[in-house]
């Protein structure tokens, strides 16, 4: 069906049944029955064709990025390792942190950017992005002044 020219309505089952058996006693298919009541008791209903206005679309404000580094725990641990290894490496690359699943904050890294997966294959190699050395970088800086070096 062209759906340039047609177009599905979902309706319940009841009023459906209502709408056939209307149609059948008046010898129409459902869809003439419903063009027929549009066009018959419709009348102040404007039913002239509609011009696809389709409205302009939204822009989004870029959000303002995170602007305080966290620069403890285990995934500032992971990205100055990788950003200091300069290595591909996996979740088994990471078991001496003190954290339960490596995998999940790999996986959280990559979705933001940090880091991107090399292939397809279980376990999943990362890659530190130039979007994670730049964080890497702040990390290391963060832990330097916290340390007071």
């Amino acid at each position: 069906m062209d759906t340039n020219t047609h177009k599905s309505v979902a309706i319940d089952i009841q009023t459906y049944n209502i709408l056939t058996r209307m149609a059948e006693e008046e010898c129409r298919s459902v869809a003439m029955q419903i063009k027929w009541l549009l066009k018959n008791n419709g009348k102040h209903i404007d039913v002239s064709p509609v011009i696809d206005e389709t409205p302009p679309p939204i822009k989004m404000k870029p959000k303002p990025s995170f602007t305080r580094i966290i620069s403890t725990g285990a995934s500032a641990d992971m990205l100055v390792r990788f950003y200091q290894t300069e290595a591909t490496m996996c979740a088994k690359d990471f078991q001496d942190l003190p954290v339960d699943d490596p995998a999940k904050l790999l996986y959280a890294m990559a979705t933001r950017g940090d880091l991107k997966r090399i292939g397809n294959v279980s376990p999943f190699y990362y890659q530190i992005t130039p979007q994670g050395q730049v964080r890497a970088k702040k990390i290391i800086n963060a832990r330097r002044s916290q340390n007071g070096s």
